[in-house]
């Protein structure tokens, strides 16, 4: 598939895409012991109820680990630092659009196998898939060794590296380390750089889940709609976190987990509800169909109502 087919198809894409989240539609539960409706807008990738809920639980997976340890600072201006984390970027080749879509999970998947054939318990943290301007995907990572059983001895070795062009300060992988780590990712560019905390690079990748960016090269949409449409097409979950492994390591995080869970689409369905007001509605809400945006009967806010009565406008 020449640039000029992958042009069109990337437009083609990103236009089905916002015909399909810019339609709305809503689900209607009904309660019958109450006799009441609830009418909620449906939760799409990359709509408004979608980047509200998304940006609340990214907060809380930050704010969990604000207590966390340092493993570096970058205020000391350490020459050489040790941190048992990695961010990844990991590109690919322009060879073949739709097959990169497709197993883009299934190499990086390999990616990891081949590091743990020299780092046993070596995980992936967090991660996040992301378009180049041209609709091409990549990947960020950030990789954690288990601090249980490796100490900071074993910890990755890095030095201090000023950027030339903007003045940015990283910390780099050791030259042999970071030559090795390239080695296992065949598939195109990478790079790999330390982080000073746990919370330092979920911050650091919010960069590049939340913000919009640079206009695309495609109808001028912005970065962030073009990847929602690339994960959307080829189903590929915009960001994921290892959860078991946090509650491991994490003490702040097991206490996130224990009192307020964070998953909430995953909460008990026959829990109590409180609308906008505060009002607590008992269990038992039942799903009986859904309408769009052309039904009289809509939330007057555009998300979230309750009424009277059985839904009768669903016959």
């Amino acid at each position: 598939m020449d640039g000029c087919d992958v042009e069109y198809l990337v437009k083609f894409i990103v236009h089905s895409y916002k015909m399909w989240v810019n339609y709305n539609e809503f689900m209607v539960f009904y309660n019958e012991k109450l006799n009441k409706t609830m009418i909620v807008k449906c939760r799409k990738r990359g709509n408004d109820v979608y980047q509200t809920w998304f940006r609340g639980r990214y907060h809380q997976f930050m704010n969990a680990f604000e207590k966390e340890e340092h493993y570096f600072s970058f205020f000391k201006k350490e020459r050489m630092v040790k941190s048992p984390l990695v961010f990844a970027t990991l590109t690919f080749k322009h060879d073949n659009f739709m097959k990169i879509g497709e197993e883009v999970g299934l190499k990086f998947n390999r990616f990891m196998a081949r590091l743990r054939k020299r780092f046993k318990h070596i995980y992936v943290l967090a991660r996040s898939w992301q378009c180049h301007r041209d609709g091409w995907i990549h990947i960020h990572a950030i990789l954690l060794l288990d601090t249980w059983l490796y100490g900071p001895k074993q910890w990755f070795s890095g030095f201090r590296h000023v950027s030339k062009k903007d003045g940015k300060v990283s910390y780099r992988l050791s030259k042999h380390m970071v030559e090795w780590f390239k080695a296992q990712w065949v598939y195109g560019f990478s790079d790999f750089q330390l982080c000073d905390s746990l919370r330092g690079s979920l911050r650091y990748l919010s960069r590049y889940i939340f913000q919009k960016q640079s206009e695309s090269e495609v109808e001028d949409v912005d970065i962030q709609t073009l990847t929602y449409a690339i994960c959307w097409i080829f189903k590929l979950r915009s960001f994921s976190f290892n959860y078991r492994k946090a509650y491991t390591l994490f003490s702040s995080f097991k206490t996130l987990l224990t009192h307020h869970r964070l998953d909430r689409v995953k909460r008990n369905s026959n829990s109590n509800l409180e609308d906008m007001h505060g009002k607590c509605y008992e269990c038992y809400w039942v799903l009986v169909g859904f309408i769009d945006e052309r039904s009289p009967i809509i939330p007057l806010n555009g998300f979230f109502e309750v009424i009277d009565g059985y839904p009768s406008f669903l016959i």
